[in-house]
């Protein structure tokens, strides 16, 4: 049997940040679609442009949220702001976790805001669909 060289182990850390990377920027989230941040010509610039794609993200799901918080019943509210807490802490701690290996490099901020861009696009979809949900209509979660 061969033993597990410390070479191997960088090799194999090395594989899984550039699929990471890859995942990144391969897959970026539709909010960046609409400023091409593969475009740009320095990292800082990319990192500004991913940035500013989650920030326009959040504030679309902040302006969603405020929608929605506001046609509920006060208990129906109550477990909207619960869930979106609950939501935002996953959020922050999941994509911390997700671009870990990253963290030294100068593509750090680009992964993380892709993936903070990501789940946040995915969030304002979920909270949008409930925004569209009548006492006539239904309202389960889409599959």
């Amino acid at each position: 049997m061969r033993k597990l060289f410390l070479d191997d182990v960088h090799f194999v850390g090395d594989v899984f940040l550039f699929a990471a990377i890859m995942t990144a920027i391969s897959a970026p989230a539709s909010a960046v679609a609409a400023e091409n941040c593969s475009q740009m010509s320095s990292q800082m610039d990319i990192n500004a442009c991913y940035q500013r794609a989650y920030e326009t993200a959040d504030s679309n799901l902040q302006t969603t949220y405020t929608t929605l918080i506001k046609k509920l019943p006060p208990d129906g509210a109550a477990q909207l702001r619960t869930a979106q807490r609950g939501w935002v802490i996953y959020k922050d701690n999941w994509c911390k976790f997700q671009s870990s290996m990253t963290k030294d490099g100068s593509m750090y901020p680009t992964v993380l805001a892709s993936c903070l861009t990501k789940l946040t696009n995915e969030q304002l979809e979920r909270l949008a669909y409930q925004n569209t949900c009548t006492e006539d209509t239904d309202c389960a979660p889409k599959r």
